[in-house]
């Protein structure tokens, strides 16, 4: 096992990193040709307009004032500072324990993320709230998900203030808490509080968003309709976009719909009302039908498709909340719907330093042999203290790489193994994705986007790192131990005769019918169920018996003087697969310095006749 283990370093030494990849790219769940789309919609606030981080402290700290001067909680909070480090979107919080929860696709908790404020609960604690580390699937349960940019603070708020209550012994109601901390940050936005203190200070928490006019003119000047619908109110979105795009900014989109108060915009049926700009008075009469370059407030998707004509035409939205945002255009209305996630470039980016593809390399071989050598553990102590060493490297390894992203959650993505529970979502409900909008200037307004093919579980894609972990596990190695321990069963009679009386239906090693051994090779292992003593002759057999069953080797090019590496192209990795069978075959262990000057079978035979009591 050792050996196994010093060869897979070496062949992870070797190997070169996976390419790395750009954090301005567009990424694809499902197929997308932008020669069909006629018409680009957008969200304001994190789509076309992307904020500093600076926002979020803002929203805390207002939310907060209000949470101690509106309904009266301890005055020495307001101490409390935000950790933007904390939090991660995507988390879930139940509303019952009180616990931040992060959560992949298949609603399992991610081990080591519980929180209850600040505190990382441990498993013991863990396993007593959430039994089997599944989510609660409780009719009334609450367990909302902290999905938008503008749950962050919330949740550092939630955070916060559960932990000073906890470290204070101040008992609470958990639901009360929770709708008093969401009140004041809804306050926040619909007292205009939030936007006053934005436009006043356009430079600290908007960025310029460099390459959005160039876009947004290209498929103007191509004759694509751009439309706007934001929950924002008029004057803040236009202090914005003036300052991102110049004060010409309406000339860009054919529609602005503003207050359009999403999610109901998808789901209900509230009417248009035309909105004065020059006032801030809206119109009582009825909008028949959308005119280029007014403004509007309210209204409803269908509506809207409807009086702008839209119904035949290829409508692409972009949005940054999947579930406000995504979900009905695409549901609904079978729009295209591109996601604007700004996280992905910083992950990209650490995804892309040479420690972690390393780490994720060697993460992905280290995980390979465990598995292999589980069926080992349970028939020798010594594999298993080993797997127990291997075991603890892999959990502190994937650890590390967790931290990478956030030292509480980890990434926004991935759990340790899967996809989040926010990533899944994003993959069902978001044709394409990226960080920016401006991202999409990189491509022909003609171009067609194709997702990758993963391999499902159940699919074996030999190439790159697949291969190489294909190599540890493939049924052709699993046969050859099979083949190996049959032909050691020759010094023991009984168990030859048995198994060579049995019929193939009748034994229980059956190779798989994934696996490279023909009938012949099968055919090849029983004729070592003769009772005859081991010759010269028969040992020759033998290792080529061993050797023409490993699948790396070409039948055609061995022979007793084949060089391993030179004439049968084996690296170190192989070299320790045929030792093992070796050992395997023969009922002795091989010491590596021995092991190290096999270069033809033939050293192979040399050394094994060399020993005493080998022949009869």
């Amino acid at each position: 096992m050792k050996n196994v283990y010093s060869a897979a370093r070496n062949a992870w030494e070797a190997m070169e990193p996976p390419p790395r990849v750009n954090p301005r790219g567009v990424f694809v769940n499902n197929d997308l040709d932008l020669s069909t789309v006629d018409v680009y919609g957008f969200d304001y606030d994190y789509t076309l307009a992307v904020y500093a981080r600076g926002l979020n402290d803002l929203i805390y700290r207002l939310a907060l004032t209000r949470l101690v001067e509106q309904f009266k909680y301890p005055e020495d909070m307001l101490v409390m500072d935000y950790d933007s480090t904390f939090a991660i979107r995507g988390l879930h919080f139940d509303v019952q324990t009180c616990c931040l929860l992060k959560v992949d696709a298949f609603s399992q908790i991610q081990r080591g993320t519980v929180h209850r404020g600040r505190r990382k609960l441990s498993d013991e604690e863990t396993v007593k709230l959430y039994p089997g580390y599944g989510l609660p699937d409780v009719k009334g349960r609450d367990l909302p998900q902290l999905i938008d940019f503008f749950s962050l603070p919330w949740a550092g708020l939630l955070a916060n203030v559960i932990h000073y209550c906890d470290e204070h012994n101040i008992d609470f109601d958990p639901k009360c808490l929770f709708e008093d901390l969401g009140e004041c940050v809804r306050q926040v936005h619909v007292s205009g509080e939030m936007y006053e203190k934005v436009t006043t200070e356009l430079k600290r928490y908007v960025h310029p968003n460099d390459g959005l006019r160039d876009y947004l003119e290209r498929l103007h000047a191509y004759g694509k309709t751009l439309f706007v619908v934001t929950n924002s109110p008029y004057k803040f979105i236009d202090k914005g976009l003036s300052y991102m795009l110049g004060p010409d900014w309406r000339h860009l989109f054919e529609y602005v719909v503003v207050s359009a108060k999403k999610p109901g915009f998808f789901s209900g049926k509230e009417p248009f009302r035309l909105y004065n700009p020059d006032t801030g008075a809206m119109s009582f009469k009825k909008v028949n039908y959308l005119e280029d370059g007014k403004i509007y407030a309210g209204g409803n998707i269908e509506e809207l498709s409807l009086r702008a004509g839209f119904t035949d035409k290829g409508v692409l939205y972009f949005g940054d909340h999947i579930y406000t945002d995504l979900a009905d255009p695409m549901l609904r209305l079978g729009w295209h719907t591109a996601a604007v996630v700004p996280e992905l470039a910083r992950e990209i980016r650490i995804q892309n330093e040479d420690d972690y593809r390393r780490n994720i390399q060697w993460l992905s071989l280290l995980t390979g042999i465990i598995e292999r050598y589980h069926v080992e553990a349970s028939r020798r102590s010594d594999t298993n203290q080993v797997l127990e060493e291997w075991q603890e490297e892999r959990t502190d390894l994937r650890k590390k790489v967790k931290e990478k992203f956030n030292p509480h959650f980890g990434s926004l993505f991935r759990t340790y193994n899967n996809m989040t529970y926010f990533s899944r979502r994003l993959n069902r409900l978001a044709d394409i994705y990226t960080s920016r909008v401006p991202n999409l200037d990189a491509y022909s307004l003609d171009h067609s986007f194709y997702p990758r093919r993963n391999a499902l579980p159940h699919e074996n894609l030999h190439s790159g790192l697949s291969k190489r972990l294909a190599e540890f596990s493939t049924a052709s190695q699993v046969m050859l131990r099979v083949a190996c321990a049959r032909a050691v069963s020759a010094l023991r009679p009984s168990t030859v005769r048995a198994i060579s009386n049995a019929s193939f239906s009748q034994q229980r090693l059956i190779a798989p019918a994934s696996s490279s051994l023909s009938h012949k090779n099968f055919t090849q292992s029983r004729l070592y169920s003769a009772k005859a003593p081991l010759t010269k002759k028969t040992l020759e057999e033998r290792i080529t018996l061993v050797l023409s069953l490993y699948d790396k080797i070409d039948p055609k090019k061995l022979n007793f003087d084949s060089d391993f590496t030179k004439d049968l192209g084996l690296d170190s990795l192989d070299h320790v697969e045929i030792v093992m069978a070796m050992e395997e075959e023969f009922g002795f262990e091989i010491p590596d310095g021995d092991a190290d000057k096999f270069k033809t079978p033939r050293d192979i035979f040399q050394y094994i006749a060399d020993k005493e009591d080998v022949f009869e």
